[in-house]
């Protein structure tokens, strides 16, 4: 599959000057997308280097380690990230992982945290489409850090989580968003499902804007889906995790209504399977609806 995005149009050279004295000069040369108005850049990343910046990015589960017990068939594979075309990807092979784990995954999380904000990051979910992809889980997602450690030197509250965007092969015109709440004996969940193209045909930008009163989802820069803040408990700073997995038996079927086997792997699912990512932006401040 070819992963590469499209040339940018380069203009003449004058233009081209002409632009460059005229763009305001924000971190990373970036502007906030219309619904962040006022907001300036706190973290970004345009994967515009050769390799993942690990100054930027811990290759391991926020909270530390390469295996997640809600995911046990999946290992953690630091060298399944790479970066080329200006994108990050994220591959996910069947086997090439230590004894006991079935699939070699990838996972990211971001050494930043913080609380409300506008978050967005444009990818491009799945190399594969169709009945290749049932299984495939690939995920843009928030959870707590308020240390300032990376990983965390105290265990984590869970919830609060933010799903940003979660795609699983199963359902691939969907974008799902989940806040979760509540306590980790009682979670509470509160979800948006926007079904659009299929996801996994190009790059689109999944973002959240996150103020005290309200958390709104955003797709290719629209209004999807929003909720009262409130959804989201206790309230604390929170870092970004990207993955590229496979759902566990049973696991990512909730989202439907038919029966428990709907999203699980098939003989049909194609490996190795690559989630792309252009870029990730997170902008402060402003006060937001």
């Amino acid at each position: 599959p070819n992963l590469m995005k499209k040339p940018k149009s380069q203009g003449s050279p004058l233009s081209l000057l002409l632009s460059l004295l005229l763009t305001p000069i924000l971190l990373g040369a970036q502007a906030p997308p219309p619904q962040a108005a006022g907001y300036t850049l706190a973290f970004g990343d345009e994967f515009s280097g050769t390799s993942i910046d690990t100054s930027k990015w811990d290759l391991e589960w926020s909270f530390g380690g390469q295996a997640n017990n809600t995911y046990p068939t999946d290992y953690g594979t630091p060298a399944n990230i790479t970066v080329a075309n200006g994108s990050a990807l994220l591959k996910i092979t069947k086997g090439g992982a230590p004894s006991g784990y079935t699939y070699s995954s990838a996972v990211m999380s971001s050494k930043f945290a913080q609380q409300y904000g506008y978050w967005e990051a444009s990818i491009k979910v799945s190399s594969v489409s169709g009945a290749g992809a049932k299984g495939i889980w690939n995920a843009f997602w928030l959870v707590a850090n308020n240390t300032g450690s990376y990983p965390p030197t105290v265990t984590q509250p869970w919830p609060p989580e933010i799903d940003i965007s979660e795609w699983w092969g199963v359902d691939p015109t969907a974008d799902n968003n989940t806040n979760w709440g509540g306590s980790g004996s009682n979670p509470s969940s509160t979800v948006g499902i926007y079904n659009g193209p299929d996801l996994s045909l190009a790059y689109h930008i999944y973002g959240m804007l996150w103020t005290s009163k309200t958390i709104s989802y955003y797709f290719d820069n629209a209004l999807v889906f929003s909720t009262p803040a409130s959804t989201v408990s206790p309230l604390t700073k929170m870092q970004i995790i990207l993955n590229n997995d496979v759902c566990a038996p049973g696991r990512c079927e909730w989202v439907f209504s038919n029966s428990a086997t709907t999203g699980d792997v098939s003989s049909s699912t194609m490996f190795p399977n690559t989630m792309a990512v252009d870029y990730v932006h997170v902008f402060t401040g402003g006060t937001g609806p």
